[in-house]
């Protein structure tokens, strides 16, 4: 049983009233939500000496998410992550979209989920985020209609859930684009220790597409690693890690990841249904607005785990397959459990 849902008027986008909505817990842990994109805005949770802290990268004002080009803490669809050369085939007609990434697609393009302002409705543990789309609106097919659920309990545990119907098929892959930093806002991610249920990841190159080889190299792999002890992929000029994991089959009961951070003892849990995950370390992050009680942000000060379906796997026909109808609707979730480390 949580303690409540607080909502208020943040601001408004074209016209449309977006809201903040916060659900907090019996401790007093608390997690801040956006109309805009659905987005996290912040995990308040405490550190090893009860101290609440922000665990995710964000802002205090709406005008800064509408001048932001990193998604920082939103929801990202109809596809995450890339489609080559801004193009797929499906049933015999190609889709031909925006080339917002170097050629290619990323991230949808500008018509994006991440950009929408949801309608919602909440109950004493949640709330719902909907949104719908007309066929052809953001240059996907069918007509859709997307709900994304948070849910907060005293475990600390932020429950995502992805429900979406179509009338026509299309590829889908949703997730969150947040920032983690369990150490707190600006100080560096490279301590953090990371722990992915996983024995092989996807070749990407300098793009960051894939092409098609899944390898097993363990040097590349977090059985249980610093951060910092993981170089990135010289060879193709990348500095950061940007490295898709295919994730082991494990009951949905298992987190298929553990983030911790030793100065503050925090932990963080992740769970899911869904066959991939993107780690992102940030080294493309900024984000410079300084207007009232704005924030800004630099390469590495948050990393993501983004669970979803395969980058461009509408391309890649030996990849799990990303397409979803209305005979085959889409549900997956993601869980997030904050912690502490056990000393």
């Amino acid at each position: 049983m949580v303690n409540g849902v607080i909502k208020r008027l943040w601001g408004n986008k074209s016209g449309k009233p977006v809201y903040l909505i916060r659900l907090e817990n019996k401790g007093g842990a608390y997690v801040e939500l956006s109309s805009y994109g659905a987005g996290i805005v912040s995990v308040v949770v405490p550190d090893k000496n009860g101290k609440p802290g922000n665990v995710v990268l964000g802002f205090s004002n709406l005008e800064a998410y509408l001048q932001d080009t990193c998604y920082i803490g939103v929801t990202i669809g109809p596809f995450a992550n890339r489609i080559a050369n801004g193009a797929f085939e499906l049933h015999g007609k190609k889709y031909v979209f925006e080339k917002n990434d170097g050629g290619h697609l990323n991230h949808s393009g500008n018509l994006g989920m991440h950009a929408a302002v949801f309608d919602f409705s909440t109950d004493d543990a949640a709330v719902t985020f909907s949104l719908s789309l007309q066929d052809g609106e953001d240059g996907f097919p069918g007509n859709r209609e997307l709900s994304v659920r948070y849910s907060w309990n005293d475990e600390q545990e932020l429950m995502i859930a992805y429900q979406l119907r179509t009338d026509q098929a299309l590829p889908i892959s949703i997730t969150n684009h947040a920032y983690f930093n369990l150490g707190g806002e600006h100080n560096s991610i490279m301590d953090h220790r990371l722990k992915v249920a996983s024995s092989a990841y996807l070749e990407l190159n300098k793009a960051h597409l894939p092409s098609g080889k899944i390898l097993s190299d363990k040097q590349m792999l977090f059985n249980d690693a610093f951060i910092r002890d993981k170089p990135g992929d010289k060879s193709q000029g990348i500095i950061g890690l940007n490295t898709f994991f295919l994730l082991d089959a494990l009951p949905q009961d298992q987190p298929v990841a553990r983030l911790e951070e030793e100065q503050s003892g925090r932990t963080m849990e992740v769970y899911t249904d869904y066959p991939g995950m993107l780690l992102y370390t940030g080294e493309f992050l900024q984000s410079r607005f300084v207007g009232h009680g704005g924030k800004s942000y630099k390469a590495f000060d948050g990393l993501c785990l983004e669970c979803q379906y395969f980058p461009d796997s509408p391309n890649q026909p030996s990849f799990p397959s990303a397409i979803f109808s209305a005979e085959r609707p889409y549900n997956h979730f993601i869980k997030l459990k904050f912690g502490l480390r056990s000393y």
